[in-house]
């Protein structure tokens, strides 16, 4: 499947990664139909934030 991923400060791609698994019974996987950005994913983004 393909995901948005956070490579680094200003490097964000869409990359394929796994199928996600049901690893609990009560686990869910949900379709995301519609997101938007929060203000705080800006400090990563930009990199003045370093995890």
């Amino acid at each position: 499947m393909k995901a948005l991923c956070w490579h680094g400060a200003g490097d964000v791609r869409i990359d394929t990664v796994p199928d996600p698994k049901l690893l609990d019974p009560r686990d869910a996987i949900i379709k995301v139909t519609s997101t938007a950005i929060c203000g705080s994913d800006l400090h990563l983004y930009g990199g003045s934030f370093r995890p």
